[in-house]
């Protein structure tokens, strides 16, 4: 994935408490347009859809790794 790609991705994730106050919760989007562009919180996987879902299908994992990543990046900076 593109590093601009990873830094949009890390920006995107916003943490909040749980109702009950006894942790930590975040919101993951998952879009895939009709053009067959696939989004992960409105980043681009494969922002040329002539890319297809191979592309997308390959940067996923390390779309949904730098979400997590920053989601307890977040957190133990609150818990700090």
């Amino acid at each position: 994935m593109p590093l601009a790609s990873e830094g949009r991705l890390r920006h995107s994730v916003k943490i909040t408490r749980t109702a009950q106050q006894k942790g930590w919760q975040t919101t993951v989007k998952l879009t895939i347009y009709d053009n067959g562009i696939v989004s992960i919180n409105d980043v681009p996987l494969n922002p040329n859809p002539s890319q297809g879902m191979d592309v997308a299908d390959q940067r996923m994992p390390d779309a949904l790794r730098a979400i997590v990543d920053e989601f307890k990046r977040q957190v133990e900076a609150q818990s700090s």
